[in-house]
C-alpha cells in the first residue's frame, strides 16, 4: 500500500505527514519520496500471529511452529493446527458399523486357521501358512507387520487421509498391528493374532479405553476405514476407539478372492453355492477331514464316487475343494449333494457349466 504524503520545511527541518503520523527528517539526509516508498503497511512492530491471538500456546503448538521441514511436507500448517488427540464422545453405536460385522475368533479360525500359541502377552506366528502370508511395510505415517491384504488397504486408507488431511495425517501413528495373543481379560485370541487388527495413536498418545470417548482423530479416521470394511472398536461392549480391525465381511471377501494365498490352485476354480455346511474328506467319502461352509465356495473339478441320499435327493458327484476349517483343508472332496441350485446327480457351477471331470 502507498501512503499519500505531504511535506513542509520548518526551521531548516523537512516535516512529512502521512497519515496521522508526522516524520521529523533532516532535509538534507533524507528524500521524503524515498521514506514514502519503504513506509510500512502496519504500525504494530511485533505483531502476534493471528492464529496465536487472545490464546494460550501450547508447548505442543510451540513445537510445532518449528518444525517448518516436516509442516512443508505434510502440507501442515501451525495457522490452522489441531491437536487430534483431544478427547471427544463416541458417536452413537447404531451410527457406526453399518453393515459390518466384528468377526469371532471361531471365524477367523476357520478361515485363516489357528495363528499360534494363545498367550497372555504377544507370541510369534506358528501356523506355516499363515507365516508366508506376513508382511513388514512401510504404509505411510509409520510401517506395520501385519496380514498382506490388511496391510495393502492402510496404505491405500493412509494415502488418501494424506491427501485430504494432511494433518491429522502428521499424528498418526501406531500400537501395533501382529500381536498373537488373549483377547485382553477374555479367554480367545485376539484378532491381533492374525494381524488383522491395528491400534491407532494420536499425537504419540494411546486413547483410554472404555471411557466411552475417543480421540478426535480416530473419529476423523473412522470414515476412511468404514469406507474400507474395516470395524471400528468404538463399539465394542467395553469401547476400545484405537481399534480397528478387518470385518467378517472383508475377511469372507478375501476368503472368495482367494486372496493371499500363497499357493494358488494350479486348476481353474468354479464358483457355487452351498446350501448348508458340507463334510469335507480326503477322498470322495472316507476319511472325513473338515468342514465347507454354507454360501459361495470355489471347486476345481469332479469325480464319481459313494452315493449321498437324503429321502429323494441323491447326488454320485464329489467335488474337489478347498476346505474352511479341518486338517489338512487343501484339495479335499464335499459331495455335490450340497449344491444349492441343482437336481439329482447334477454338478454345475453357478452359472449352469458343468463342472469338468479331475
Amino acid at each position: 500500500m502507498r501512503f499519500k504524503s505531504l511535506s513542509a520545511t520548518v526551521f531548516g527541518l523537512t516535516l512529512l505527514v502521512t497519515g496521522s503520523v508526522v516524520l521529523i527528517l533532516a532535509q538534507q539526509q533524507v528524500n521524503p519520496t524515498t521514506v514514502e516508498q519503504v513506509m510500512p503497511t502496519s504500525t504494530q512492530e511485533d505483531e502476534t500471529p493471528s492464529y496465536y491471538q487472545g490464546t494460550e500456546i501450547s508447548t505442543l503448538e510451540q513445537e510445532d511452529a518449528t518444525q517448518t521441514q516436516k509442516q512443508v511436507k505434510t502440507g501442515a500448517t501451525a495457522a490452522a493446527r489441531i491437536d487430534y488427540s483431544r478427547a471427544e464422545p463416541i458417536p452413537a453405536k447404531k451410527s457406526i458399523n453399518q453393515g459390518l460385522t466384528s468377526p469371532s475368533a471361531e471365524y477367523m479360525k476357520q478361515v485363516l486357521g489357528i495363528p499360534g500359541d494363545l498367550t497372555e502377552n504377544c507370541s510369534t506366528v506358528q501356523d506355516s501358512r499363515l507365516k508366508k502370508l506376513m508382511v513388514a511395510q512401510d504404509v505411510g505415517p509409520f510401517k506395520i507387520t501385519g496380514f498382506k491384504p490388511a496391510v495393502s488397504v492402510l496404505k491405500q486408507i493412509f494415502a488418501q487421509v494424506k491427501q485430504e488431511n494432511p494433518q491429522l495425517y502428521s499424528q498418526l501413528g501406531t500400537a501395533g498391528m501382529l500381536c498373537v495373543r488373549k483377547v485382553r481379560g477374555g479367554s480367545n485370541f485376539s484378532n491381533h493374532s492374525w494381524g488383522t487388527a491395528i491400534d491407532i495413536k494420536i499425537n504419540q498418545k494411546l486413547d483410554q479405553t472404555g471411557d466411552n470417548k475417543t480421540q478426535g482423530g480416530l473419529k476423523a479416521l473412522y470414515p476412511y476405514f468404514h469406507k474400507e470394511k474395516f470395524y471400528w472398536g468404538a463399539e465394542f461392549p467395553t469401547e476400545d476407539s484405537m481399534h480397528f480391525e478387518a470385518s467378517k465381511e472383508l475377511i469372507a471377501r478375501w476368503k472368495l478372492e482367494d486372496v493371499g494365498n500363497p499357493n494358488p490352485p494350479s486348476s481353474s476354480k468354479y464358483w457355487v453355492d452351498t446350501f448348508p455346511n458340507a463334510p469335507g474328506y480326503s477322498s470322495p467319502g472316507k476319511n472325513r477331514t473338515g468342514t465347507l461352509n454354507k454360501g459361495t465356495n470355489y471347486v476345481f473339478c469332479r469325480t464319481k464316487g459313494p452315493k449321498v441320499q437324503v429321502g429323494s435327493n441323491y447326488n454320485n458327484w464329489w467335488l474337489k475343494t478347498d476346505l474352511d476349517s479341518g486338517n489338512p483343508r487343501r484339495n479335499q472332496w464335499v459331495s455335490a449333494y450340497y449344491l444349492k441350485r441343482w437336481g439329482n446327480n447334477e454338478a454345475k457351477d453357478n452359472n449352469g457349466r458343468e463342472i469338468p471331470n479331475c
